[in-house]
């Protein structure tokens, strides 16, 4: 694969990994997206935010999530410790915006009191990674915040 584009954002929680995108060029509803898990106690990662159109019916376990931002309620801040807990959370969350306060609460201690993989998370990509990223697409992390796209 010799057709990538380079990014490079903050390294949050990072380390080198590798996976498949899946793109969302609006906000990323946690909440919304993992509501199963949270009031039904749901195993699966399938997205069921309905106003996502990228993302809706989007199976997000070990994916790369690449997204503008998040948005949504504070309850997402525990929904990421769930998901990692169960062991279906994506691999990474990157954010071409800088990351929010929810987001990264629920990241860091996820990172730091949920028993399972991480998730990496790298923010301040810019735009232009949302323009070049698409669903299905490979993605390399590095652990200094660098980002390999292939087309």
């Amino acid at each position: 694969m010799s057709n990538f584009s380079e990014f490079s954002g903050r390294a949050i929680l990072a380390h080198d990994d590798s996976g498949e995108a899946a793109v969302s060029r609006a906000g990323f509803n946690a909440t919304a997206a993992f509501m199963e898990v949270l009031f039904q106690g749901s195993n699966s990662a399938v997205c069921q935010d309905h106003d996502n159109k990228d993302l809706f019916g989007v199976d997000l376990q070990g994916k790369i999530l690449c997204v503008p931002q998040t948005i949504g309620s504070s309850a997402a801040a525990t929904l990421w410790m769930i998901i990692v807990e169960r062991g279906i959370a994506p691999m990474a969350v990157l954010f071409a915006d800088p990351i929010d306060s929810v987001a990264a609460c629920g990241l860091v201690l996820a990172n730091n009191w949920a028993d399972g993989a991480p998730i990496i998370c790298i923010d301040q990509l810019g735009h232009e990674f949302l323009d070049k990223v698409h669903t299905g697409d490979k993605v390399d992390i590095f652990e200094d915040g660098k980002i390999k796209v292939y087309h």
